[in-house]
């Protein structure tokens, strides 16, 4: 739903109006006020924020070309500020207090990053994490299907191995899905979907997993970029 009302957003932003076709072009306000009230009440907190700030990164990286730098700079300046104040030890100090736990992920990332750690270099094999024989992990606890994280899952499944390539994988994403940014004037959808991508994988496994909806689409949307004409959604 975060995915359908993004695109449908840029497309009214764009003024793009081959986007809407057939019915749906007379009530487009009233379609993504709809999707909007789904996505909101489906209480995925975390992937409506990762969604609404990708909406923003791709809106500022792609709209004006002075935004396009000055949000560079805002960027690399709070990655910045976040060293100077020491965030990673003041969030693993909040999860040691028991004041921090994402709805438990923390813990989840913990146990797996400590059990990866015993098989480093190549990790334990692609789709093992939910293999019965991995049970005594989570002992007396809830029994994640994945890792919650793509990052973590890759490097438990691959190793230091799988995570080079999982981050060679989004470097080559990230270059397809920017590569017309100071060329145009208009959102790019594809700039869109890597950042909503990108970010969902902070706290679930849209990248270095099992295929999911939203990576099926990235992949879509990057293989059709930068012709938009490939890009029309029909809704009827």
């Amino acid at each position: 739903m975060c995915l359908s009302l993004g695109l449908a957003v840029i497309a009214y932003i764009n003024k793009e109006k081959d986007v809407f076709i057939g019915r749906i072009l007379k009530y487009k306000k009233s379609y993504i006020i709809f999707i909007g009230l789904v996505a909101l009440f489906a209480f995925a907190r975390l992937f409506i924020l990762f969604s609404v700030v990708a909406f923003l990164v791709a809106f500022l990286l792609t709209k004006y070309r002075a935004t396009k730098y000055i949000t560079i700079i805002m960027f690399l300046s709070y990655c910045f500020y976040l060293y100077n104040i020491d965030i990673s030890s003041q969030l693993f100090e909040s999860y040691k207090n028991g004041e921090l736990s994402l709805t438990g992920r923390l813990l989840v990332w913990e146990r797996s990053i400590n059990h990866a750690l015993l098989s480093p270099l190549s990790g334990y094999g692609y789709g093992t994490f939910y293999s019965p024989t991995l049970d005594y992990i989570w002992a007396g606890d809830y029994r994640p299907p994945h890792a919650h994280n793509s990052f973590i899952q890759a490097f438990f499944d691959g190793g230091w191995i799988g995570l080079s390539l999982l981050m060679f994988l989004i470097s080559s994403h990230y270059k397809v899905a920017t590569k017309t940014l100071l060329k145009v004037n208009k959102i790019e959808y594809s700039a869109f979907i890597f950042f909503q991508t990108l970010l969902a994988g902070l706290t679930g496994v849209t990248y270095g997993g099992k295929p999911s909806i939203i990576f099926a689409f990235l992949f879509i949307f990057l293989a059709n970029h930068p012709n938009k004409n490939l890009l029309k959604i029909r809704f009827n």
